[in-house]
């Protein structure tokens, strides 16, 4: 499996602009971890026999499966890892894109994968 870690600066969505507004999440001062939902792109390669799975909003966040189920799962393992990088350096994170506003190529599929840093950060080793 593949996950994207690498950090940019700047983005550009499927559609051709820059994703949406970003989003911090402090109070009191204390950055708090939370339930995030954001839409992940599937698609299926026939050649490599495998699904790829990338997070349009999230810079180079993506990973695969060789099944559906373990596209899935990935998606939102490296979803949690990478927000919750996010949250311990108090980056601020990007507003999730609607989904309908997700421009597809041929082939593809969207789905909303969600994200608990809380319980994740409880459970990562």
């Amino acid at each position: 499996m593949r996950y994207g870690t690498q950090s940019s600066q700047e983005t550009i969505s499927p559609c051709g602009g820059i994703p949406g507004d970003t989003a911090k999440n402090f109070q009191g001062g204390r950055y708090n971890k939370m339930k995030y939902e954001y839409p992940a792109v599937i698609s299926y390669d026939h050649q490599d026999r495998v699904y790829y799975v990338n997070f349009p909003d999230i810079i180079n966040c993506f990973t695969d499966g060789l099944t559906l189920r373990e596209a899935l799962d990935n998606a939102e393992d490296v979803l949690n890892l990478m927000l919750s990088n996010a949250e311990a350096k108090h980056e601020s994170l990007p507003a999730p894109s609607e989904i309908n506003s997700i421009c597809l190529n041929a082939g593809e599929i969207v789905s909303m994968i969600q994200a608990d840093t809380d319980l994740y950060s409880k459970i990562a080793v």
